[in-house]
């Protein structure tokens, strides 16, 4: 098995012919803590807390030794998060005004499952199971991929860039 830090991503990953695995160590806790703090953000998460060496016999850093540098990096860093989020400009996008379609898609285009694009370059989509239909809408700012059949970036959507 082979480890290998990731420069750009700051992680370590393990590989063993095709196989990987990605996790986190000390090293990299200290560079996600470090990001918290220079982008002011009010926090962090932390996927799977069991994943830690609880009893302190595998790593030989003693129990804990990831949530234990965790609260060192911030807790007792003096890190102060701010009162309030940072703000980000946003522009709202705007859509054609539509009427409320009927919700029998499904079974006036013959459609008995899957999912099916609304309009061309529409954040909204058809999802049909049986001849029930709902129209379903992508979240803020993606839009319906009717090739890929998923929300995706307008700039990786055909015809819509």
């Amino acid at each position: 098995m082979t480890v290998t830090r990731d420069d750009q991503r700051k992680i370590p990953y393990a590989c063993d012919n095709m196989e990987w695995v990605g996790y986190d160590d000390v090293m990299s806790l200290y560079e996600k803590a470090q990001f918290i703090q220079t982008r002011g953000l009010g926090g962090g998460m932390v996927w799977a807390l069991d994943l830690d060496d609880f009893s302190g016999q595998f790593c030989g850093e003693g129990p804990w030794p990831l949530m234990t540098n965790v609260k060192k990096y911030i807790l007792e860093s003096g890190y102060i998060p701010p009162d309030t989020p940072p703000t980000v400009p946003t522009t709202p996008t705007m859509y054609p005004p539509t009427t409320t379609p009927p919700l029998t898609f499904c079974a006036d285009n013959g459609y008995t499952s899957g999912l099916y694009a609304y309009a061309e370059c529409s954040p909204k989509f058809w999802e049909c199971s049986g001849t029930t239909s709902w129209l379903k809408e992508c979240a803020p700012g993606l839009l319906f991929d009717d090739t890929m059949k998923i929300c995706n970036w307008p700039t990786s959507v055909p015809g819509c860039a």
